[in-house]
């Protein structure tokens, strides 16, 4: 029975975890927090810092557990806060590119507003299947477990 318990405490210490997926890019800040068990951070407090940790933005995660939003080519800070003690931090370092604008037709801009919708979608993708990769690991270390229960329990029904 000592060995199940010593097997499980793994599993104990990750049931609460906050993890944190943060991504920047062409200005685009994109925020994305859940717990170990997929489940997302709704309305998780979050602090965006700069390089001098000075305060930039203070709020809550949505419903989801994302947040977005357009920000200046800075070094940032983002932590995550989802109370008890569960909390998360990354740094992003941007680089510094200049951008020339210049006047956009009618059919550029509603092409470049897909486009961005295009990123910032393939940004979602990428972190839903870091969160498969996740539940992968959780669903065959709890098959194995049943399993190693299942020959635990026979050997014992066989004496």
């Amino acid at each position: 029975m000592k060995k199940i318990f010593l097997l499980m405490i793994p599993m104990f210490l990750l049931a609460h975890k906050v993890n944190l997926f943060v991504d920047y890019e062409d200005g685009m800040l994109f925020i994305s927090s859940y717990f170990s068990n997929g489940k997302p951070c709704k309305s998780c407090k979050f602090s965006i810092l700069d390089k001098e940790d000075t305060l930039l933005k203070e709020g809550f995660l949505n419903e989801d557990g994302n947040f977005e939003e357009r920000f200046e080519n800075i070094d940032l800070t983002i932590k995550i806060d989802a109370g008890a003690g569960h909390s998360a931090m990354q740094k992003i370092f941007s680089k510094k590119n200049s951008v020339i604008k210049t006047e956009m037709s009618q059919e550029d801009s509603k092409l470049e507003e897909l486009l961005n919708e295009n990123r910032r979608l393939k940004k979602q993708i990428l972190l839903l299947e870091k969160k498969l990769d996740y539940f992968e690991v959780f669903k065959l270390l709890f098959g194995l477990f049943l399993i190693w229960a299942i020959f635990q329990i026979l050997r014992r029904v066989k004496r």
